[in-house]
């Protein structure tokens, strides 16, 4: 009975497991959108640990933080204009003005960027306008 019921799991995991496993690029509603400017924003210093005890001394501990930059990617399309806002360090993924850029909607405020190297990132939306017709 016991062997069973294990062989009836070991069935069930291995059909679910590649359907719960699909790649997210197909999940996703990929749309594409012209890259106009990469940004600086604002610069935020975080703390991310303290220095460790000294023994025998009872003063104050050194803290220690990270600078991290937020890059505002702006992407337009035929009808819209978006702002995507990225916290990292020093520099901006590698994206080129003016080239195509891959970028889809995720949950809330959040979507998704490829970069040039394919590689997939998570920005929050922080500007979307309607692109004004040309007369």
């Amino acid at each position: 009975m016991r062997l069973q019921r294990l062989a009836t799991m070991l069935v069930l995991g291995l059909t679910l497991i590649p359907a719960l496993a699909k790649d997210k690029n197909q999940v996703r509603d990929w749309k594409t959108g012209k890259l106009v400017a990469v940004e600086e924003g604002t610069r935020e210093h975080v703390p991310v640990g303290v220095s460790p005890p000294v023994p025998g001394y009872s003063g104050p501990r050194n803290v220690y933080s990270a600078t991290y930059y937020s890059w505002v990617y702006t992407v337009e399309t035929e009808t819209m204009i978006y702002g995507f806002c990225e916290r990292r360090h020093k520099h901006p993924r590698p994206l080129t003005i003016g080239n195509q850029v891959k970028f889809a909607f995720g949950s809330k405020e959040n979507a998704f960027l490829i970069d040039e190297s394919g590689k997939e990132f998570k920005v929050e939306v922080v500007r979307q306008a309607a692109k004004q017709a040309v007369h």
